[in-house]
């Protein structure tokens, strides 16, 4: 039973280990990305792959009258500054976040405006991912393989605001937790609360997380 035990965990392990989540999106489809990855790709989707040797791949033969479709093997593979990246919200519709990711039509917000947005953003929020290769290098053999380096990093932040963070990042000193004003050392009008709440109560049912990781393969 123990041994049983062990080889299911190094299965379950292995397969784990031949996919690629985060780059799914990007390279099309989970079940498929694995089968194609070639060259410095296949080190984070599938890095058996570099063990296969290279292959011409005849679509069509030549004739005395024209010329064949062929996939010729590359042996080297060199990718410099590759990017690729996400963004999604369910607190904006498509247009406010396309202007938002490309600047378009960007205007001040008026206290209405504001409102709604602390509205829209109430237990909800907004996530992005970006993979951006820095560099890739691969060689493939006509005998014995493959090999590749590359490095890459991967970003990657979610937040979702609760309704007190929500109205208190819209609406600033206008929203109803900060009930006195003051003129700070700029001459500027500042908002602050004569009984303030914790940090833990501020950002209670809030998620704001972000990772930055750097791959070196």
């Amino acid at each position: 039973m123990v041994h049983r035990l062990a080889l299911l965990l190094l299965v379950v392990t292995l397969g784990r280990a031949q996919v690629e989540l985060s780059d799914s999106p990007r390279t099309g489809a989970l079940v498929l990305a694995p089968n194609f990855a070639s060259g410095y790709h296949a080190l984070w989707a599938n890095p058996a792959n570099l063990g296969f040797v290279p292959t011409t791949i005849t679509f069509a033969l030549g004739t005395p009258m024209g010329y064949g479709e062929y996939h010729h093997a590359r042996r080297w593979s060199i990718g410099i500054g590759e990017i690729g990246g996400s963004v999604a919200s369910n607190a904006l519709s498509f247009g406010q976040l396309a202007a938002i990711v490309f600047q378009l039509n960007q205007q001040r917000l008026s206290l209405a405006d504001k409102q709604r947005a602390a509205e829209n953003f109430s237990g909800r929020g907004i996530a992005f991912n970006l993979d951006a290769l820095l560099i890739g290098i691969s060689y493939q053999s006509s005998g014995w393989g493959g090999i590749a380096i590359g490095v890459r990093d991967r970003i990657s932040a979610e937040f979702q605001l609760s309704s007190m963070l929500a109205r208190i990042a819209f609406l600033g000193r206008y929203d109803a937790y900060f009930d006195s004003t003051a003129l700070n050392w700029r001459g500027d009008t500042v908002g602050y609360a004569r009984t303030p709440k914790r940090y833990s109560e501020l950002f209670d049912s809030s998620r704001i997380g972000m990772s930055w990781l750097r791959d070196y393969a």
